[in-house]
């Protein structure tokens, strides 16, 4: 992956996190996400959406339950604190603190 997608790919991942951060519940499937995602600038198919769920949960970041055709992501205590910039995840962008 060249370096631009990469940043972007980071960026991505981050902008999931935060989104299920904000959740009172911190979780949402992956269509909400997907809407969520668009109004942070990343237009990405439902499929590119299940790609980063899969990454993320990989890590720990997030679980990844399906539902019929849904897949509901719930964020982890680790992916909380990554959200936030208190642990950084290599490929997840760290968030900007100004």
């Amino acid at each position: 992956m060249n370096p631009f997608a990469e940043a972007k790919a980071a960026d991505r991942r981050l902008a999931i996190l935060q989104a299920l951060a904000e959740d009172t519940a911190h979780r949402m499937n992956d269509r909400e996400l997907q809407r969520m995602l668009h109004l942070f600038g990343h237009d990405m198919s439902a499929g590119d959406v299940r790609k980063d769920l899969s990454w993320l949960a990989a890590r720990g970041l997030l679980t990844v339950e399906q539902v019929v055709t849904l897949q509901i992501a719930t964020l982890t205590e680790l992916g909380l604190s990554t959200s936030k910039g208190h642990n950084h995840v290599d490929g997840v962008a760290l968030p900007r603190l100004d």
